[in-house]
């Protein structure tokens, strides 16, 4: 057992997962350690309309949170809705926030490109680097953790404070085998965000390599080292004086 946002001794780095609807975020946390170990630190639901500017803002200030001083290693945010808006928040967050788009099928789990033009054909000035998700791949991976043998290294952990609609929402798809020998996913309850969010959690994790993450030596005065950031990084400021319009298009 752990409290919500504590951190794990054996916890190396932290991810998080965003996941884009019309009228709120759903986010979640998840701390990593030595053979892609987790643990969930903490959830939630940002309300609001996403066409504004509030929900944005708060979501600033969740992903620069630092749990037991360590900060959030990358944040994968999905921007099969309101793609737009996603664009424009990376670039402003900059370092560890990227958008994604899933994909039912690749020929590798993660594949990244560069987008520099806007959903409505506009040029932009920066380019915001899209990683590609296969969310057959990850969301295999998600269940088969949560599926982990209790007594072998590599569990998928849940802090005390989870409740019942994340649990529901992070089991609420099915694989089914269709007649032609490929795997589709259903749902099998009205919200699966949570779910997603989580696979957005696994697609970041492997983006840094944790399967390479050794054993944390607990007893060692040296922090772990820096993991390199891939992506691009802004020095402008995310929240300017004029609150009222922070986010242009």
């Amino acid at each position: 057992p752990y409290a919500r946002g504590s951190l794990p001794a054996k916890a190396q780095l932290i991810t998080a997962g965003v996941d884009v609807q019309k009228f709120g975020l759903y986010y979640a946390i998840r701390a990593w350690g030595h053979m892609s170990e987790s643990w969930l630190i903490d959830h939630g639901y940002i309300a609001g309309e996403t066409e504004f500017d509030n929900v944005w803002i708060t979501l600033h200030s969740v992903l620069d949170q630092k749990f037991d001083g360590k900060p959030i290693s990358r944040a994968f945010i999905d921007s099969g809705f309101a793609a737009d808006r996603v664009y424009d928040f990376v670039r402003r967050i900059g370092g560890h926030v990227a958008p994604t788009k899933g994909q039912e099928r690749l020929d590798k789990p993660l594949r990244t490109a560069t987008v520099d033009v806007s959903q409505r054909g506009k040029m932009l000035k920066v380019g915001v680097k899209l990683w590609h998700i296969d969310t057959d791949y990850f969301k295999s991976q998600v269940y088969s953790r949560i599926r982990w043998p209790i007594d072998q290294p590599g569990g998928w952990h849940l802090h005390e404070q989870t409740d019942e609609d994340y649990c529901r929402q992070v089991v609420a798809e099915s694989a089914i085998i269709k007649a032609s020998g490929r795997r589709t996913w259903v749902k099998n309850y009205q919200h699966n965000h949570y779910l997603d969010c989580e696979v957005l959690n696994f697609a970041a994790a492997t983006s840094l390599h944790v399967h390479a993450l050794g054993p944390k030596q607990e007893s060692s005065s040296q922090p772990p080292p820096k993991v390199q950031s891939e992506l691009h990084s802004s020095n402008k400021p995310f929240i300017k004086a004029n609150r009222k319009n922070w986010m242009r298009r």
